[in-house]
């Protein structure tokens, strides 16, 4: 294999190589470690799964909607009802 075969080929390599090395770094954090890098980030963040279920958001001191603990597990969508 020559030219530009070759560079995809490594090019998915290095990638795969990247992503296995990502996922060892954040598995190697602690929950507590994980929790006080999400909470410290100068920004807001909420985490919704494939079926549209809340599952986190960061308590960011800025964040522009408070959210009750009981929206967790609940659809996304009764997050912001018609009015």
């Amino acid at each position: 294999m020559t030219g530009p075969a070759l560079s995809v080929g490594r090019a998915r390599t290095n990638l795969r190589k990247w992503m296995r090395d990502d996922a060892t770094m954040v598995e190697n954090l602690s929950k507590e470690q994980l929790q006080g890098i999400l909470e410290t980030i100068p920004v807001e963040i909420s985490f919704v799964d494939d079926n549209d279920l809340v599952q986190f958001w960061n308590k960011h001191e800025t964040r522009i909607f408070k959210r009750p603990v009981s929206v967790i597990g609940k659809p996304v969508q009764n997050c912001h009802p018609k009015k």
